[in-house]
């Protein structure tokens, strides 16, 4: 579990050589860029205000993003995602042994997540 909060900030976190299965992060006016890994199924919940979020996601891993956002842009489509309601799934997900599961509550943002 890791757990962070911060105000005006710059932040990045490469968690992907780490077993990490839950990951919550507060975050104020900011720039974030979180790297996640494969050696376990994660549980992540990202709450912010004015910030820009860069997701780095191994293709390997099904995910699925419930978005509850305001004034944000995201490129969740052009990645393939399914939405349904405030949630996208990548196709991959019901298949795929380990799971990015993420709650996104952000404010005035762009999300931009890139697989690798």
């Amino acid at each position: 579990t890791l757990k962070i909060e911060t105000g005006a900030s710059s932040n990045y976190l490469d968690i992907s050589s780490l077993k990490v299965t839950y990951l919550e992060l507060k975050a104020g006016v900011s720039k974030n860029e979180i790297k996640f890994g494969s050696l376990s199924s994660i549980q992540a919940k990202i709450k912010a205000g004015v910030s820009r979020i860069k997701l780095f996601i191994p293709r390997s891993i099904g995910i699925r993003i419930e978005a509850n956002t305001a004034l944000t842009s995201n490129n969740f489509n052009k990645l393939g995602l399914v939405k349904q309601g405030d949630v996208y799934t990548s196709r991959d997900y019901s298949t795929t042994e380990t799971h990015l599961d993420l709650e996104l509550d952000v404010g005035i943002s762009s999300v931009t997540v890139e697989l690798y």
